[in-house]
């Protein structure tokens, strides 16, 4: 399982607070990888942007921090390549379950505007899924902000 979620610590500066999401600006100057130049934290920062990565983590801490303030946090980053999968395969999936519906199960004349939009709502529903994973996966694991804010 661990490689599918990786926890990630990580120092940048904050440029913006929207409601419980901070985006942050990443610096490598508190990078954890021994290796720069095949980074092995997760961040991202060190790599070809020059501590241009930026990154939205969500945490119930946001409103105690404000924009310019440096941070040291830690978040979960989840493999690229099955978010990809899950990204492009639910709706896809979620389509192509609803032409093999219609396949198997259609009366004999189709009339293909309700096809149509059938697997188009099937593709709209993939997409919400995704957007109830988002959500479950951001509340359940939220990034945690190591350095105290500063008053």
């Amino acid at each position: 399982m661990s490689f599918l979620l990786k926890e990630v610590f990580a120092h940048g500066k904050i440029t913006e607070r929207k409601s419980l999401i901070l985006v942050i600006t990443l610096s490598t100057e508190n990078c954890k990888s021994e290796a720069r130049h095949s980074c092995d934290s997760g961040c991202s920062a060190c790599s070809e942007m020059n501590n241009n990565q930026v990154v939205s983590i969500f945490t119930p801490e946001a409103n105690k921090y404000n924009p310019g303030d440096e941070i040291s946090f830690k978040y979960f980053n989840i493999n690229d390549a099955f978010m990809t999968a899950i990204a492009f395969g639910l709706p896809i999936g979620c389509s192509l379950l609803i032409v093999a519906l219609w396949f198997f199960k259609a009366p004999e004349k189709i009339e293909s505007l309700l096809a149509l939009f059938s697997i188009g709502s099937g593709f709209a529903f993939g997409f919400f899924l995704i957007w109830i994973l988002d959500n479950l996966l951001r509340k359940k694991l939220p990034a945690t902000i190591l350095t105290p804010p500063k008053h």
